[in-house]
């Protein structure tokens, strides 16, 4: 029956989840459904629109041919002269239309100056990057001369260039060009509406595991979202926001690496801070050297590809360490390193990536909707990485959802007065929830060793004898694995052969055991270590949903061996002496009420000598170790179970021997260990024989030796108070 409620249990939870995760898909899909809807429809009017390309005849001054579509100053020395004849049929609204890229001219039409274009300086430099220009015609100008005084914005007067020159529509130009930068334009709005998706999900998913991942995945998307779009010329094109779109440029090329080594940095399992730090200082340095040089050197950013690059390669470089780092960690301690979307993601953005590079360093370069690979690449990145993120959270949402066993182990926490009841309860519960084989608990002992205190076997389980559970030891085995448990919480062994290089001695026991798989978890009271709780051999695909049990578990345990070991010092407390250890007077009562067989033994009542004396001249730290010396003496002999402190200075043991002449033996070995510590003391020691003796009766006989012991020690004194 407990397996058939458990069996329900997760089946309603799938589809709790799968209902969530239905929701989550549908506005994936109704985005992606509204991108692929605007690559279709243009926001200009679709009308039969007639080119007149006018990239042919032009000249310069000296008469030499120039393809305009590839006029790029820097060929020519910088300032340059190009001319050419306007058509002989121009119309109302047409307009002289081409791109720009980092070139200041002036247009003249029979010497006549028609337009002037000149960025003034940004915060990124001179270059203003790429403009449209529709420079308006009027018939009257047909058939007329014009001049472009063109010139690089840059310095060195290299890098101006003029491409896609026509002679058109205005409005049908704007309309062309924008339905032809579409496509890569919705590509990136698909990144950004995914980068607002993932952060979507990181509100309404409670994966505790992902909040940073999640946080650092979307403001990459969102970035890199907002550059790519940026990057395709639309914006600039329809709403003519040039320098705002270089500086946008500018800002997301630096900013975007950070989020994304962030993002890696939080999906790996071993996050060493030094990778943290490592990518937050190389984003700085590279931020803090581009301001340097742009603003102290003097340099210009459209220049300095080489301190790009430099960064991005870097970048890289600690990518690649933080995943082999974490290969290595996983391989190491038998886990898996999971997350296998986002190493398909990563895949196929590195190759999409590579293939856009080779067209850039072999010189097929388009002015406008570069990297039109990458942008493929990262929006299948992304969306694998969402798909990622949710597969993940189902995943927890196994464990965290598990609100039945966590009730109902919470339940028999509380529901019993008895600790161990309770521990006991739990342990087969958790056992029988999961069809574990085994459950336990080891408790640290303070002696080098953890003792097996608490155990669970299914019926099912291979029987094995009690001596296969030894303590474990802490030196080579515990202190090996604190380490994992302060940074993980908990310790999953998915294969216990995989353990062989995690510990040889963890390996040593599982293989003894025959433990295929195991979650064992830390108790940990401030940070110290007081034992272990952990289950063996559990279904194969469920050891991570139980080490997440375990892990939420585990104070409520620890709270309970707490709670335990304080019922256990209260009984201890009230029944012994605080300074000496031994049983104080209630212990000595409670002991001769419940004594069952009578046999003959030795009565020893005890005080010591001196004690006043020693406080008031020598301080009651001397007299607190004149009464341990005497306590110890007396447990030395006679048992550390067999003796009762009933006052201040005053003892009393119990001797069970077989003779008088024994009991006396022991009497002369008790004197001798007191007279080695030098400690005196006055005895009343009797060796009763008579089981029709009373206890009032056995301390009367003894208080009577005791004191006249005490009279010829203080010369006949009697005055107990000047002792």
């Amino acid at each position: 029956m407990t397996r058939r409620n458990s069996y329900e249990g997760k089946m309603r939870n799938i589809a709790r989840n799968y209902l969530r995760i239905k929701y989550i898909f549908a506005v994936i899909i109704a985005v992606l459904i509204a991108c692929a809807m605007m690559m279709t429809v243009s926001i200009f009017d679709r009308e039969r629109v007639v080119v007149s390309d006018y990239s042919g005849g032009w000249v310069t001054r000296t008469g030499s041919l120039v393809d305009i579509n590839s006029f790029d100053t820097t060929e020519h020395g910088g300032k340059t002269e190009l001319f050419n004849t306007l058509p002989d049929n121009i119309n109302y609204g047409d307009a002289l239309c081409f791109i720009s890229q980092n070139a200041k001219f002036k247009i003249y039409v029979d010497g006549e100056m028609l337009y002037e274009y000149d960025q003034a300086p940004n915060l990124t430099g001179n270059g203003y990057g790429m403009a449209y220009h529709t420079v308006t015609l009027c018939p009257d100008m047909a058939g007329k001369v014009i001049s472009f005084d063109i010139d690089s914005v840059f310095y060195n007067h290299e890098r101006g260039r003029l491409k896609r020159v026509s002679v058109e529509n205005a409005h049908a130009y704007r309309a062309r060009s924008a339905k032809g930068l579409l496509l890569p334009y919705n590509v990136s709005i698909g990144v950004l509406c995914m980068g607002i998706i993932i952060l979507f999900l990181r509100l309404i998913l409670p994966y505790k595991n992902s909040q940073a991942s999640l946080l650092a995945l979307g403001i990459n998307a969102v970035i890199t979202g907002v550059w790519m779009a940026n990057d395709t010329g639309y914006l600039r094109l329809t709403m003519d926001v040039v320098r705002l779109g270089r500086i946008t440029d500018y800002v997301c090329m630096h900013i975007w690496i950070l989020p994304l080594l962030l993002f890696v940095y939080s999906v790996t399992r071993e996050r060493r801070k030094i990778y943290m730090i490592s990518a937050c200082l190389l984003t700085g340095v590279d931020i803090v050297l581009f301001l340097l040089f742009r603003y102290v050197c003097g340099f210009e950013p459209a220049f300095m590809e080489w301190h790009l690059i430099i960064y991005y390669l870097l970048a890289v470089v600690l990518i690649v360490l933080m995943l082999v780092n974490d290969a290595k960690y996983c391989k190491a301690n038998g886990q898996s390193q999971g997350h296998r979307l986002f190493f398909i993601g990563l895949s196929v953005l590195t190759v999409s990536a590579t293939v856009d590079i080779l067209i850039y360093l072999s010189g097929v370069r388009s002015i406008s909707g570069r990297g039109g690979f990458a942008r493929i690449g990262l929006l299948a990145f992304y969306v694998m990485m969402a798909l990622d993120v949710i597969y993940a959270w189902m995943k927890e949402q196994t464990a965290v959802k598990s609100d039945r066993i966590i009730n109902r182990m919470l339940h028999f926490a509380v529901s019993s007065n008895d600790p161990e009841v309770s521990i006991r309860a739990i342990l087969e519960y958790l056992g029988r929830e999961f069809g574990a084989d085994h459950t336990y608990i080891y408790e640290n002992r303070y002696d080098g060793t953890f003792h097996n205190t608490y155990g669970w076997f299914s019926e099912d389980a291979p029987e094995r004898a009690d001596t296969d559970y030894y303590d474990l030891p802490y030196e080579g085995l515990i202190d090996k694995l604190f380490d994992v448990f302060m940074r993980d919480h908990r310790l999953i062994v998915d294969d216990s052969e995989a353990t062989l290089k995690l510990n040889p001695i963890l390996h040593s026991i599982l293989h003894r055991l025959g433990v295929k798989r195991m979650a064992l978890g830390p108790l940990q009271v401030n940070n110290e270590l007081i034992g272990l709780f952990g289950v063996d051999d559990p279904p194969a695909d469920r050891t991570d949903e139980l080490a997440d049990i375990i892990w939420l578990m585990s104070y409520f345990v620890t709270q309970l061996i707490v709670q335990r070991n304080e019922k256990r010092d209260l009984v201890r407390y009230s029944l012994t002496d605080s300074l000496t250890g031994v049983g104080n007077r209630r212990a000595m009562v409670e002991y001769e009420v419940n004594r069952s067989e009578w046999k003959p033994y030795g009565y020893v009542m005890c005080d010591i000598n001196g004690l006043k004396k020693t406080n008031d001249t020598q301080g009651h730290e001397a007299g607190d170790r004149l009464i341990m010396d005497v306590a110890h003496s007396l447990t030395d002999v006679f048992g550390e179970d067999n003796v009762y402190r009933m006052g201040g200075d005053e003892f009393v043991a119990y001797a069970f021997t077989d003779s008088r002449e024994q009991f006396e033996s022991m009497m002369s070995h008790v004197k001798s260990l007191m007279e080695a510590k030098g400690c005196s003391a006055s005895f009343g020691a009797l060796y009763v024989t008579d089981k029709s003796l009373s206890a009032n009766e056995i301390r009367e006989q003894a208080d009577k030796l005791m004191y006249r012991e005490k009279e010829a020690y203080y010369n006949g004194a009697n005055d107990r108070r000047s002792r």
